[in-house]
């Protein structure tokens, strides 16, 4: 799904959904793919009619990410592309800027 996903492409993300979801239905634990998951959404969202209830579940997705206390860079990701599209823009900066402040950058955090 990565692969996918790196292509930035509304085919791209549209297939690393389908992906990422069989990952997550596999294996429930998987926060990756959730984080994941979510951004495909997002990035979809981009591209379409904003549909709330798409936004609610992937609100729903990020909440659940935030119970699992984990703390990788996929998570942020999403969290910020959310806080973006809701237009929470001191939130997503408050967000990198937390992470950074106790982190080297991944090379995830490059791409992004």
């Amino acid at each position: 799904g990565l692969r996918s996903y790196l292509a930035d492409t509304v085919e791209g993300y549209a297939r690393a959904a389908r992906l990422f979801e069989q990952s997550y239905q596999s294996q429930p634990a998987n926060t990756r793919a959730l984080a994941f998951l979510a951004s495909c959404y997002l990035n979809l969202l981009d591209n379409s009619q904003k549909d709330e209830s798409v936004v609610l579940t992937v609100g729903k997705m990020l909440e659940t990410i935030k119970g699992r206390k984990t703390d990788l860079a996929e998570t942020l990701i999403a969290q910020v592309e959310f806080s973006l599209l809701t237009r929470a823009y001191r939130a997503a900066e408050q967000l990198i800027a937390d992470y950074t402040r106790t982190r080297k950058y991944e090379l995830e955090m490059y791409y992004y």
